[in-house]
């Protein structure tokens, strides 16, 4: 006698099994309990669901595909990597994790980060754990990435960006700037190479901590091919 709306929970159905990244057909009965004129009549329909952003699992290896999506956590809540392996990569476009304090803390563990935006207070904070990022913009109101503690980090692209620290090495870190970047790789600004950090005294080399780099900063392969020496003979020659 009317037309009606079924809300179904997404953790119900997905217990079902059967979600594959391209859908997959699952069934839903919808029964009448509440209505004198069609009480236990009961339809069935089937639907396609397909995952929007999907986490894969193999042993302790997991890959996070954001899929163009935006994964938000308010605070204190974030993600917190203590073990295992997870990379986060965007098969879509403007995926993001968003953090209203940090976003993403490691602890331990492996994070690797391919595609994607991270943003919050903090983007990426590291005091412990293996951290190798590839591509992605890693953005944070006071720190981009914040280095607190020891860790094993690679960089070997992505863009940095922040208020105040686009990357920032504290003094307790067992890492610096230098340390940090993959063979290959420079730290550059507006397509050029970066000299040299801040730190507490004006500028400092890259193996100075703490140190930090500010503005939006981009790490990209080095093209540079070596400084070439020349030398110069001056030759005197006497006038009588």
């Amino acid at each position: 006698d009317g037309s009606y709306t079924m809300t179904v929970s997404a953790s119900d159905v997905l217990t079902l099994g059967g979600v594959e990244p391209n859908g997959g057909p699952i069934t839903l009965t919808a029964k009448f309990v509440r209505n004198d004129n069609m009480a236990d009549a009961a339809g069935t329909v089937k639907v396609n669901i397909s995952a929007v952003a999907r986490v894969e699992k193999d042993s302790s290896t997991f890959t996070l595909d954001l899929n163009g999506q935006t994964v938000k956590a308010t605070y204190p809540g974030r993600f917190l990597i203590s073990g295992g392996s997870i990379t986060i990569q965007d098969s879509g476009t403007g995926g993001k994790i968003e953090g209203s304090n940090t976003a993403i803390e490691v602890t331990g563990g492996t994070l690797s980060i391919k595609r994607g935006t991270v943003s919050g207070f903090y983007g990426v904070q590291i005091t412990s754990g293996t951290v190798n990022i590839s591509g992605g913009v890693i953005s944070g109101a006071k720190n981009g990435l914040w280095v607190n503690g020891s860790g094993n980090i690679a960089l070997s692209g992505g863009t940095y960006n922040s208020e105040r620290h686009a990357i920032w090495v504290d003094g307790n870190a067992s890492v610096t700037l230098k340390d940090m970047l993959a063979p290959g790789y420079a730290y550059h600004q507006n397509d050029i190479p970066i000299a040299k950090a801040e730190g507490s005294v004006g500028e400092v080399p890259f193996d100075t901590k703490p140190a930090w780099l500010s503005d939006a900063v981009t790490v990209e392969a080095c093209t540079h091919s070596g400084v070439k020496r020349i030398t110069f003979k001056i030759v005197q020659k006497k006038i009588r």
